[in-house]
């Protein structure tokens, strides 16, 4: 039982990490409680941006390599960041990889017997893909 918990908490972990990772680029700031790309502003690379790296266009490459090589991204800069991560459906690809960390999650409380605890269990990780802060 002590495995099963501790690889649902390392997949509902992760599935956490990938959505906030998400709400970066597409979050309000005022419900988000940071401004908006503050991982990119903070030299974090993060799977969206990852994804982009990925995909795009050479030329789209080489805009997000220079984005990140600027010591301070003015508003024009996260606006350009914000339309390359929508442009190749980066948040999209993000919440993929988040759906599959927590069904491997939820996979994980299959030997623990059906009990008040094992559905909070699942509704928390229902509340990680579903949260928008």
């Amino acid at each position: 039982m002590v495995e099963a918990l501790t690889a649902f908490g390392l997949h509902l972990g992760i599935g956490f990490q990938l959505v906030d990772d998400a709400l970066d680029y597409v979050a309000r700031q005022e419900r988000l409680g940071k401004p908006v790309a503050s991982d990119f502003r903070e030299g974090k690379i993060t799977y969206p941006i990852l994804h982009v790296m990925a995909v795009a266009s050479e030329a789209d490459r080489a805009a997000l390599v220079e984005l990140a090589g600027r010591q301070a991204i003015d508003e024009a800069g996260v606006a350009h960041l914000r339309e390359l991560v929508e442009r190749y459906a980066a948040v999209p690809a993000t919440m993929r990889l988040v759906d599959g960390s927590l069904e491997r999650a939820r996979a994980c409380l299959a030997p623990l017997p059906d009990s008040p605890p094992r559905e909070t269990l699942l509704r928390l990780a229902d509340f990680v893909r579903e949260r928008d802060w």
